[in-house]
This record gives C-alpha cells, structure tokens and sequence, in this order.
C-alpha cells in the first residue's frame, strides 16, 4: 500500500486536518496510508542551521531515519517504496517566536530573517531528497499568524515567563515574516520537491489566521482543522505525484 508520512512541528501530528477527516479520505479516495511523525516543538531555524555533512542518517533536515510514529511504532524513512509522499509541515513556532527574536537582537528586518532561514532550509532539504529521489515530498505553507498583537519584543522568554510570551510583536509585522518565509520556500522547491500554498485559504482580508476558515478557535489552540483546502489541492495536484 501506498503511505504518506508527515513530518515536521506539531502541525504535522494529529492535533489538526490530518486526523479531521484527511486520514479516512486519503485510504478510502486514493488507497494511501497515513502515518504520523510529527515531532512537536521543532524548529526550522534549528534545522536550517544545522552543521551537516551527512543528510541520509540521524541529522536529516526532515527528521531522523528512525523517527516515532505518533499512534504506532517507529517509522523508517528508508523504508519507503517508489510513490510514497513525505508532507514537510513547519515554520509556525518559528514565524511566532524565533524568526522576531533573531530579528530584533541582530538589528534586522524580519523579512530577511524569514527569507534566510526558508533558504537554508530548503538547500538541506534538496540535499536530503537527492538520497531519496523515488519519494515526493510536499513542502505546505506556514500558517497565517494569530491576528493579536504582542508588542513588548524586547520581553523573550525563560522557564519562568514562557507561557506570558508565545508570540512576538505586532501581527502585521509577523504576517510580513511568514509570507516571506513561505515565499523562500516556494522557492525552493525543485522537481519532486512540491509547495502547497495554503496561506490565502486560511488567512482573512488582512492576512491573518481566519478562525472561521480554519475551522477552529483562539482557545482551541493554533492547529487548522479544517481539511478541505488541503484535500482540494491535493486532489488537483495528484497527476503529479505519480
């Protein structure tokens, strides 16, 4: 059987769409099994920033070979047969929290922050695929930010005041950093390396998260419930993925 394997923050577990009906679908419309393998708090800077010569073990931009599988046992990546689908989905704690942070303490403009860390993202990932080149993998777009504004920037957080500080300044001036994120990762997509631009789906008239599209609430948390802008794209995409 065919699987789709999705990789990255918490986004990329069963906390959103993929477990609110993409999982039933994608067996039932395509014949795919859907494994999990998000991986919480992890972060694109990190990985983007990472010092490594050797992308097909442990220090892998997506995730280790031996990764595990939210609802099951371990997952092996290599593993995978010919027309697998790996799903890259990551960059919103960054959005929220670190690309700001790098951004005021080094003096910079968050766009170009967003736009380094997309680009050396995307150059790991590249180097990734080229020891997988049976797979597709499908970059999808950092989530619109939340429309609150936190303007305290010089306030980052410890273990003491984490909770008081989840995102940082104005939501304008992170809508700016994740667009430009998302632009660089568009970007850096080649051949079987696929974005899903999603962002336009799920953000209001003034490009912040739309609770309504989303299918969720501020209290329910940040991941997107609603599963059908994915399943559509998905759907108009699939030709390629064969």
């Amino acid at each position: 059987m065919r699987k789709m394997i999705t990789c990255g923050d918490s986004h990329a577990g069963k906390w959103g769409w993929w477990s609110n009906g993409v999982e039933e679908r994608m067996l039932k419309d395509y014949g795919i099994q859907l494994l999990y393998a998000g991986q919480g708090g992890r972060l694109m800077y990190k990985m983007a920033h990472r010092d490594s010569s050797d992308y097909r073990g442990d220090k892998s931009v997506i995730a280790t070979n031996q990764i595990p599988h939210n609802s099951g046992p371990t997952v092996n990546l290599n593993s995978l047969q010919a027309g697998d689908i790996v799903v890259v989905q990551i960059g919103e704690i960054d959005s929220r929290i670190h690309i700001p942070k790098v951004a005021y303490t080094q003096g910079r403009s968050i766009q170009d922050v967003a736009r380094e860390v997309g680009s050396k993202y995307m150059e790991r990932l590249r180097e990734w695929a080229k020891f997988k080149p049976h797979l597709t993998i499908i970059v999808v777009s950092v989530k619109p930010p939340d429309p609150y504004d936190h303007e305290d920037l010089a306030k980052f957080p410890t273990k003491e005041n984490w909770d008081e500080h989840t995102n940082w300044g104005r939501a304008s001036y992170r809508a700016k950093g994740v667009k430009a994120l998302n632009k660089s990762l568009k970007a850096g997509c080649r051949g079987r390396i696929i974005f899903a631009d999603l962002y336009d789906e799920f953000a209001d008239d003034n490009g912040f998260t739309d609770y309504e599209a989303c299918g969720f609430t501020p209290e329910d948390g940040c991941h997107i419930k609603n599963p059908e802008p994915f399943m559509k794209w998905f759907s108009e995409n699939y030709d390629s993925f064969e």
